[in-house]
Formats: structure tokens, sequence, C-alpha cells
């Protein structure tokens, strides 16, 4: 049965549980033997009534009592445990002979409550050491603290003690009636239950007020914690803005890479000349009238060559022709930019060299990747035929021939005849070093 309670202040709303006193003395705890009051012998232990209504203390001081488990009695979800009323019926009265002896027989009620880990949270004592017959003693009790849940509540220890101060033998000391007695608990609804933050004394309320600001700045940045919603999907945001190349899924990926390539394929040394090349600067390497060197240098006659800016679809074997204008380079201080003439020899022999370099150089990786010896004797044609084009070159009084291995098998070229001898592949890639070019062609 649920009880109203209307006159408890700021606990106007508040109910109570049934009686969760045990109302039976034979199921308490503590040493006593069967009887009444009274006798001439007997004791020290106090008598419980035949019938199970209570005890009757003797001259031993002795404790009896009972627990009452609180999150077992109150389940109620969303409610807080505000205190108890209590119901002692007692008598202290020497058998009805209520002066007839020194001092009078000391009698309490101890009610202890413990928390949920066995911890004394609150003792509560009543002492009815003086003579009186048979009363129902009641009161309330709040807690001190408010908004505990009935999970923050272990048992409630309910102990009499008395002794019969006079000595007598017998038992004719205090009485205690716990089937007319009760224990209830005052409960109200929690509003911490659904809100920890509603009040600093709520159970929870620091770890909901912690978990609120890290609520706040993950909804602030999802970037705030690993662990924010949404942190992973922000955090490949955040990578793909500062590096459109940190993933291939990057919106911008895709952008990215097709205007490094227009870049790279535009990119132009806008310090270099423009100059004239003419086909009577060039020196043609006799071809060797190989089918398959022929077919080679022809398909390699067909790439495009993009040395310095000049971007033509010649090879050594064809004219280079083009005409583009010329500059000098200028420091912060200088803007005047000035025609270079192009019957300037010293300058276009210069210019010229600057760019079969660059070629020969290409022609140099690409002979070391060629996949055999035939497709490295065509890039070798080109090479050899651009060196014999750098004007000067001839001072030397020789010119470099295209000779290579015959297809005899079971020939090392150090064994052939000297003049059968031909350019070796890794003398070639030797001579083709960038390092020993520029030395060929500084004067």
């Amino acid at each position: 049965m649920l009880v109203f309670l209307g006159f408890f202040g700021s606990y106007c709303n508040a109910e109570t549980t049934t009686n969760l006193l045990e109302p039976s003395a034979q199921n308490w705890s503590g040493q006593y033997g069967t009887g009444y009051w009274g006798g001439t012998s007997g004791g020290p232990n106090p008598n419980r009534i035949p019938n199970g209504d209570g005890f009757v203390w003797s001259y031993g001081q002795t404790a009896l009592s009972t627990s009452i488990a609180i999150n077992t009695a109150l389940q109620n979800a969303g409610v807080q445990v505000d205190g108890f009323t209590y119901k002692w019926r007692v008598k202290n009265g020497n058998a009805n002979e209520f002066t007839n002896q020194p001092g009078i027989d000391p009698f309490d009620i101890t009610v202890d409550i413990l928390k949920a880990d066995g911890s004394l949270y609150k003792s509560y004592s009543y002492d009815y050491g003086y003579s009186h017959n048979w009363t129902e003693h009641t009161g309330t009790e709040l807690f001190p603290d408010n908004f505990l849940p009935p999970s923050f509540f272990g048992n409630i220890d309910i102990t009499a003690t008395g002794q019969d101060s006079g000595n007598w033998a017998g038992w004719y000391g205090p009485e205690f009636n716990p089937s007319r007695s009760e224990f209830n608990l005052i409960y109200s609804t929690n509003p911490c239950y659904n809100n920890p933050l509603h009040d600093p004394n709520c159970i929870g309320y620091a770890e909901a007020y912690a978990q609120q600001l890290y609520d706040q700045q993950c909804q602030a940045s999802a970037l705030y914690d690993t662990g924010c919603p949404g942190y992973a999907a922000a955090y490949f945001t955040q990578q793909c803005t500062m590096d459109p190349l940190y993933n291939t899924s990057c919106p911008e990926y895709a952008n990215t890479i097709l205007a490094i390539t227009e870049e790279d394929h535009h990119t132009e040394d806008l310090n270099e000349p423009d100059i004239i090349v003419n086909a009577e600067d060039i020196t043609v390497p006799e071809i060797t009238g190989d089918a398959t060197v022929d077919s080679i240098l022809g398909d390699l006659n067909e790439i495009p060559i993009s040395i310095a800016g000049l971007d033509v679809n010649s090879t050594p074997i064809e004219v280079i022709e083009n005409e583009i204008t010329e500059t000098e380079e200028f420091t912060a201080d200088e803007t005047i930019v000035e025609e270079v003439d192009i019957k300037d020899t010293d300058k276009k022999q210069k210019k010229i060299k600057k760019l079969i370099a660059t070629r020969t150089s290409s022609l140099a990786e690409k002979m070391s990747a060629a996949a055999n010896i035939e497709a490295q004797k065509a890039v070798q044609a080109q090479v050899l035929a651009l060196l014999n084009f750098v004007p000067g070159f001839n001072q030397y009084g020789a010119k470099l021939i295209g000779g290579f291995y015959p297809d005899a098998q079971g020939y090392n070229s150090d064994q052939l005849p000297e003049n059968q001898r031909g350019l070796r592949n890794g003398l070639a890639q030797q001579i083709l070093h960038r390092k020993m070019v520029d030395m060929q062609w500084e004067r």
C-alpha cells in the first residue's frame, strides 16, 4: 500500500512504502529462548513470546536485529529515497512493577542506513530507557542528501537492545513487540533520473557535466577528439583540403592531377633564347642498311622532340626549324628586355649546344631502358648524330661512327679486330652521362 504524505514540506508529493519491518519475532536474529515474562529462574538471554509477537529481556544485555534491503524493497524507476518513518511498540515496566527496582532498565532501537558498498551512510538511535507501559513511538527521518536513488543504498539494519538492570532471575526486563511495529521508506520522483545536470548534488552530475562539455567541443569541431561523432569524415576532409592528393577519394584529386599534368606539359624555360637551326648545320650519320635498325630509326623519328621549350616534330635526321623571340635574363632591378641578334655566332652556338645537350641526355635514358640491342642501336644512332652536330666538335678531327657488335655468335667485342670494334653499350652510357657530354661541348 502506498500512503500519500502531505506533511513533509518540500516532500509534499512523497509517498511511502508498505511496512518493511519483519513482523514475526522468530525471524529476527540473535540469542533468545522461548517463553513469557516473569519466573524465578532463567536468563540471561531474552525470551521470544511463543506466538511470535515479540521479546522480553532478562538480566543479560542482548541485541536482536533484522535487515531490510532497500533496493529490493523499492524498485520503482526514477525515484529518490528521501527518508523513512517508524513506529516502535515498546514497554519498560519491570513486569508491571514499574518502580520496584533501583534505576530504569536500558532499552534502545538503532537504525543503520548502509550504502551499496556496505559502508555506513547514516545511523539513527532511539532511547526508551525510561519507565512506561506499552507505547507506540513514532517519527519521521529525512536524509540530509537529496536525489539518492535506491541503488545508492544497501541494507537497513534495525537492532533492539535491552537488559533487566535489577539482575533478577527470570524475565523482568523491557519488552518489544515487532508485530505491531512498522518501518516505511519515503520516496519521491527523482529529477536527476533523466537529467543528472538538474542539480550539482545529483549523482552522476560531474560525469554528465564533463560529457556535456565534451559534446559541445565535438559539436564545435568533430576534430576535437577521435571519439567525436564524425571524426573520421572530418579528418578526411581536412586532409583533402590541405592536400588534394592525400587520397584518390579526395573531391579535387582528379582536377589537381590534371592541373599538375598540364603545368608540366606547358612548362618552359622562359630565359632560353629563340634560335634558328638549319638543315646544313646537321651532320647525318650513315645508316647501316639493316632493316630492323632502319625500322626502329623510322619509329624514333616520329617521336616529337621537346627541348628547352622548343617543341617540334623533327629529329637530327630532319631539318629543325622554328623561330621564337629571345630575351636575356634580368635582375630584380632590371626590366629591360634585350633582343638577341641571331647572327651572333658565339651565342647561337652556345644555345645550340644547350639544346642538343638536353636532347642527348634524354636519349641516354631511353637507350638504357631499351628492350633489346637493336633498340639501343637505334637510339645510339640519334645520339651520335647529335654529338657530330655540335658546332665546333669537328675541330678534334674525328667523327663518331655508330658501329656495334656483329651478329656472329661467340665473339666478345674486345676480341674483334680493331677496325670492327664499335661503341659498346656500356661505353655509350658512359659517354652519354651528362658530365661527359658537357665536357665535350665546353671549350
